[in-house]
């Protein structure tokens, strides 16, 4: 059991490590961004064009929250909202060059971490920690962990 609460320290320092550098990141960009808010631009970017309901789907998140995540990027000019040719009613999400800058800088400084944590593995090596990785997300699955 030791061991196993060694592990997971070391895999919280390096959450920690690779937060820190995201916030500074994000930081340096002069914008308010959490996690959740990085994954919906991702996700925008990844569809193109994205109605809301393609985040909550997404993202499984509910309307609200998409909408108030959707507000806070849209005040800092990073997604826009455009009308949707096909329904006049509804608008479609897209990232602003601003939104596409930040999110290539993020993408870079996240390049520049896996290069460095990576570096010295051999396939065979990143193929194992891939598969104990997933085991242990499959392990805590998305439900209770009270279990």
């Amino acid at each position: 059991m030791n061991s196993f609460r060694s592990i997971n320290h070391t895999m919280h320092s390096i959450r920690l490590k690779t937060r820190h550098k995201m916030i500074a990141e994000v930081e340096r960009n002069q914008v308010e961004m959490t996690y959740i808010d990085h994954k919906m631009m991702l996700d925008i970017d990844k569809f193109g064009l994205a109605s809301q309901q393609m985040l909550v789907e997404s993202m499984n998140r509910d309307k609200g929250q998409i909408a108030r995540m959707t507000n806070r990027l849209q005040k800092q000019e990073l997604i826009e909202k455009k009308s949707n040719p096909e329904d006049k009613r509804s608008v479609q999400l897209c990232l602003t060059e601003k939104g596409h800058q930040v999110l290539q800088n993020l993408e870079s400084v996240e390049s520049q971490m896996l290069e460095r944590m990576f570096a010295d593995f051999s396939d065979d090596e990143a193929a194992v920690l891939k598969k104990l990785v997933e085991k242990i997300d499959r392990n805590l699955g998305s439900g209770d962990l009270s279990r």
